[in-house]
Order: structure tokens, then sequence, then C-alpha cells
């Protein structure tokens, strides 16, 4: 009995478990797809076009015919049986696949967590393959999921017994196979300070962070920092006497550090006892406040932190104060997002739940912070001062209330600086620690181009793609380095179709870094998902971890995210989100985005079921959404039920749907409801009058209809 090994490689091994290294990569590839299969088995139209896409028909069937043969001459035997259908013969040749999808069915979680020795086909590649790459990727994916659950059960299992060494053993493979997993890695810290490790613990946490500091240029979560903290307390606490003694004896005291910071009271009185100057003493008294911060935030209680949304911030220096005010508050927003780990809600969030025409009145932007979530709201003026000096002046407002929680105030010269102070304030005020990058490190210096990208926003988000893409590029063309406007004229010209696209993409990519922390990952998840790689995933996880209160990064997570019941919690948190903010028809609506992918997630996981209940939800939620109408015609036509699939699309064309052509649209249901009479009778009509673009368009399916009537191909005209 030969056996076929795919987890941590791809290898045919004999009964003595030696390989066969004679068998070329394209045969070891066609085994892998059958073993994929597994006992249904797969058609050989579907293995053809999985392994030679790229050949013509006659040339696809004679290699296939070849790799058959030599299989068979290489195996000394028939190991495939060769039907209308291919698949493995169980009687010569099984599979770890095979194996493991046997102990997944019966929950031997102990069996599938000891198959599962690595990624599957781990390293194996086929040239000139790109379907091959594609269907390999997506099942290990699938199967990592599974590997990965299923060593987690038995790691729970260990930790329930007690069996603490093991459930270490069982938790080191988990962080080794996804290195970047948050939950992984505080569950391995965990079980190891449970079993006396704490100093490893803590090693583990720093490799960690240093990982994520280096791949993503980001930092652990709040719950995580967290857990670093406590664990660090217990090891403390945990010394004997005579060593603590001992560390007091040689430990040198730490200078007392005062601090001032200008608070109104909650009666309104306005103090300006804490004024700070631009330029060297700015800088002095902000390291001697990042000192302070550190001292006191390891042992804050993160959970009592504001959620803070930028408000009206007046521009008295401009003459057009309403539109620069508004760059001031992106500034400002860019900035408070630095710390960490306080939430600050995106002025792109903002301006989604801004009505038009409103988004910069105060009454308005306050409404909008409610309905993001957010429990304070920061706003203020900049005004001028003698001898070109320049005064910032905030104040922190409980929107429950409408009363002032505190009041900041800098003063300088140069608005980056008195953003950066102003900044530090805030962080101190909350206890937490100054950023390490300077404002200007993750956003523009160019007043003109933090313009353009504000107004590119504002037409973004009120369905203007068009102008948004010229307003983007503006920014763009002001500052090359801009990651976020180079961001968002990618994401314009996708929504345009604009050829730029292709450049603005790697160039997001490459500026990541120049971003802050959300924004970085927001990048590196959304434009990197494109190409679904390591970093990107790794990056989404992140964003879904830190940010769970920002709809867009929860979905961002969800669509690229490898866990299925983690994807599905982030989106039904999601659709709660933007429920909750009342939305309107003239907002974004992420509820849609997060049922939309809600659905194409359960679809991946072949629940038919879930599926329609979701497309159903989303109608309660959005009845006259046309997009909610369209995507169930669609899925009704799926599913053979094609009267529905008509009723639904009349509805989606009633309230303004994209129609497109409607007689391609007919031929392509035709052909998905299997009528192959039908797509007949109307390619016949189709082509016969069609030109140009139409008839490619007709051409693609009528070349469908006939393969599936047998009938060869369609030649071009």
């Amino acid at each position: 009995m030969l056996r076929l090994t795919t987890f941590g490689g791809l290898t045919v091994e004999n009964e003595a478990g030696e390989a066969n290294a004679s068998i070329r990569p394209r045969q070891l590839a066609l085994l892998a797809i059958l073993a994929g299969a597994g006992r249904k088995g797969i058609s050989r139209d579907k293995a053809l076009g999985i392994l030679w896409a790229d050949s013509s028909p006659d040339r696809a069937r004679h290699a296939l015919s070849q790799t058959l043969y030599s299989l068979r001459r290489e195996l000394d035997g028939d190991v495939i049986l060769a039907g209308p259908d291919l698949k493995l013969d169980p009687q010569k040749i099984t599979s770890d696949l095979a194996e493991f999808r046997d102990a997944l069915e019966t929950d031997d979680w102990k069996k599938a967590a000891a198959i599962y020795t690595g990624p599957f086909l781990e390293g194996f590649y086929l040239a000139e393959a790109p379907d091959f790459e594609r269907w390999s990727e997506a099942a290990r994916s699938d199967l990592a999921l599974s590997g990965l659950k299923a060593i987690e059960n038995v790691a729970v299992a260990l930790e329930k017994s007690g069996r603490l060494q093991d459930a270490v053993l069982a938790r080191r493979r988990l962080t080794r196979l996804d290195p970047f997993s948050h939950a992984y890695a505080a569950a391995y810290m965990e079980v190891l300070a449970a079993a006396g490790d704490r100093a490893g613990a803590l090693a583990h946490g720093k490799a960690y962070a240093e990982l994520l500091k280096r791949e993503l240029d980001t930092d652990p979560s709040g719950e995580f920092v967290m857990l670093m903290n406590r664990l660090r307390t217990r090891q403390t606490a945990s010394m004997d006497t005579s060593r603590r003694d001992d560390i007091r004896a040689h430990a040198t005291p730490a200078p007392a550090i005062s601090w001032n910071t200008s608070r109104e009271h909650e009666a309104g009185r306005h103090s300006t006892s804490a004024r700070i100057v631009a330029g060297a003493a700015v800088a002095i008294i902000l390291v001697a406040a990042g000192i302070f911060v550190k001292a006191r935030v390891e042992g804050s209680n993160l959970a009592d932190k504001p959620v803070i949304a930028v408000g009206k911030i007046r521009d008295m220096v401009s003459p057009d104060s309403g539109r620069l005010g508004s760059v001031l508050g992106e500034m400002l927003t860019t900035s408070l997002g630095r710390v960490s780990p306080l939430q600050v809600i995106a002025n792109s969030r903002m301006l989604e739940l801004t009505p038009r025409e409103s988004d910069t009145a105060r009454t308005a932007l306050a409404d909008a912070a409610k309905r993001a979530g957010a429990t304070e709201v920061i706003e203020g003026e900049l005004v001028p001062l003698e001898n070109g000096k320049l005064r910032l002046e905030l104040r922190r407002v409980n929107l429950a209330d409408g009363r002032i929680r505190a009041g900041y105030g800098v003063t300088g010269d140069d608005r980056m600086v008195l953003l950066d102070s102003i900044t530090s304030l805030i962080a101190a005020d909350l206890r937490l620690a100054a950023p390490s990058q300077t404002l200007a490190e993750v956003s523009t210096r160019s007043p003109l181009a933090l313009r353009y990208y504000e107004d590119g926003l504002r037409a973004f988000y009120q369905f203007d793609a068009y102008a948004a893409n010229r307003l983007f590029k503006a920014a763009v063309r002001e500052d090359s380095t801009f990651a976020m406007g180079v961001y968002y004229a990618w994401r314009s010209s996708v929504a345009v179709g604009d050829t730029t696209q292709l450049s603005l993409g790697p160039r997001a990519i490459r500026l990541a870094s120049k971003a802050s922390d959300h924004d970085r990952l927001l990048i590196l998840a959304h434009v990197g998902g494109q190409e679904l790689g390591l970093r990107a995933i790794a990056a989404a996880d992140t964003l879904g971890v830190k940010y769970p209160n920002d709809p867009e990064a929860l979905v961002r997570s969800a669509t690229i995210g490898r866990d299925l019941g983690r994807a599905i919690t982030q989106l039904n948190r999601a659709i709660a989100i933007d429920s909750a903010s009342g939305i309107s028809p003239s907002t974004i609506c992420r509820l849609c985005d997060a049922l939309s992918a809600l659905t194409i997630r359960y679809d991946w996981a072949d629940s038919v079921a879930r599926v329609e209940s979701t497309l159903k939800r989303w109608i309660r939620l959005r009845p006259e959404d046309a997009a909610a109408w369209s995507a169930l015609a669609d899925f009704l036509v799926g599913t053979g039920r094609g009267k529905e699939a008509a009723e639904a699309q009349r509805r989606a064309d009633n309230l303004g749907g994209l129609r497109g052509n409607p007689a391609e649209r007919r031929l392509a249901w035709t052909l998905r409801l299997d009528d192959v009479e039908g797509a007949m009778r109307q390619c016949t009509s189709l082509l016969t009058a069609a030109d140009g673009d139409e008839y490619d368009a007709y051409q693609w399916y009528c070349t469908i209809a006939l393969r599936m009537a047998g009938l060869g191909l369609l030649r071009p005209r």
C-alpha cells in the first residue's frame, strides 16, 4: 500500500516509508488534487482546468493521458481510478489528508492534530500553473483552519486535565504554525505561566512584540499589554523577601517628576496655567512627560479609557477657517491615533456618518461621534498671538451630558509641533504613553495636500468617486510620500476603473510604514489582501484585534482572515455597530459591506442555508437596498430557483440597481440553471445581431454552452 503525504510537503512513500524521488512535480500535483477531491473524485475537465488551463483542449487531454501513463509506470500499477471522474484507488494508495478528514468527522482531535504536521503542500511549487497555485492556496487555508482547531482542542483538553507540560507543547505548536496570532501567543504565555515558567512567558511576549514591530511595524493590542503587565506583576510578587530586599538595597530611586495639565472644571472655568512654548522647551517637557507616563501606564486600567472622536476645530488663523478647520481635525485625529491603545474614531468614519452639507457643523459632528460609538469628543480652536505665535486650545467633552472633562493648551509657531505637544498632553492625562513618532512621520507636512485629501474623503463618502479620485491624485501630486493620500487614490481608482490602481496599490504598501498604526494595518490588509499573502493576513488579524469598534477594520479583517469563526463574529459585530449608528441612505453602508462579506464566508463554508438567511437578514435591515435584492437574485439562480430570482431582480431594478445588459444576464442565468437548449437558442439570436463588445461577451457564454452541450468550441468572428 502506497501513502501520499501532503502535510508539510508532498511525497509518495512505500510501505517502508521510503519516498519515491522519480515522480515528477506535475504527477505529484495530480495526486494532490485527487487527494483533495476525496472519495467523490474530480471531473477530467476540472483537473484539466487546474493543471493545464493555458493549453488547448486537445493538448491538455493528451498531457493528462501522459501523466496517468507515467504514474502507472512509476508506481507499478494504477493508483488512479480513471473513469468519467478521476479518484485515488483506496485499495492501492492512501493519504494523510484522507486520514485527517476521517479524524475530523469523528471529532478525533488528538489523531487529527498528530496528522497535521505542517501546511498543506508546504514548499511544493508547480511552474507555469497559476490555477494550481490558487487551488493549493485555497486548500491550504481551509485545512490550516481545521488543523489549528484540532491542535487547540487538544491543548484545551490537556489544560483541563492538568497536563500542563503537554499543553505547553501543544500551545507552542500553534504559535509556530501561526506566529502572528494574538490569541495563540496569549494562550501560550498563559499556560507557560500556569506551568511555572513566567520568565518563558514574558520572553515569548517580548519576542512576539518584536515580530509584530519587525514584520508589520505595529505594536501588540492593549489586551496583550495588560497580559504582559499582569505576568510581570505576578513574577515580582513571587520573589522571596530576601531577594526583594537585595533589589531595594541596590536600586537607584527614580526622580520625582511633577506634571501640570490645563484642566477645565466641570463648571466651565478655564485655566491657562499649563502653557507650553514651542521649540526646545516643548521637547524637554515632552521627554519628562514620556518618563512620567511610562511610570504610570503599566498599572493603568485600559478598560476605563474613553473612545475619542474629533469634532469641530476652528482655525482662526486662516481666513478660510471652515475648510482648514476640517484639515486640523484630520491632523488631530491622525495624531491621536498614534496613542496606543486609545480608541479614536477615524475621520473617514465621521464623514461616513455625517449628512451632506453639514459636515462642518458642530452639532452634526457631535451627532456623528455619538453614532460612531464615541464617548467623548474633542473640540477647540487655533488662534493667532503676537509675534507670529499660535495658540491651540482643545477641550474634551462628554457626549452623554455635554460637560467638559478636561482642557489643554499649547503655544508655538509650527502646527505640527503644536499637535505633537497637545497629543502628548492628552496621552499623559489619560495615563497612556506618548507617541514615539512625530505627526510629520505618519502624515504630510503639506497643508494643500491635506486640503485635497480632506475634500477627497468628503466626495468619496458622498458617493462621488470620480471627484474623489481627482482630489486624491491632486493630494499625491502635492506630496508623493503621503501614504493615506496614495491609499485613497488607489481605492478611488479601483472604484472608477482607472488603470493607475495597478501602480498605486504597490506604492501604498511601500509607504504604509509612513502611516499611523491603524492606517498602516488598513493599507496592508486592504491593498495587500488582493494578493492574500501571509503579511496581509497577519495585518488583517491584528487590525481586527486592535480596533474592535471600527466597522471597516472588522470587515477588512474578516474578509481575508483565515479563522472562519472569528470572521463571522467580527462581521456580526460590524453589523451591530453600524445598525446602532442609525445609518441613512446618504451615508456609506458598512452594514451592507459586512453582510455581503458574511454571505461570501458562508458560501466558502458550503452553508447554503446560512447564505440565504444572511441575505434575507440584509433585506430586513435594508429593504430599500437594491444591492441586497440583487445579491439574493444571484443566490437564487445558483440554487435553481429561477422564478424567485427573477422577482428579486425586478425588485432590485425598481430600486435603481445596476441593470447592466438584460440579455447578457438572461443568458448567464439560463446557463446557471442548466438549461443548455435554452442557452443555445438565445446564442443563435444574440450572436447574429450583436457586434463589438456585446459580441465578445455573448461569445464567452455561448462557448460555455457549446462545451456543456458537447459540441466543441465557438470560433472567433
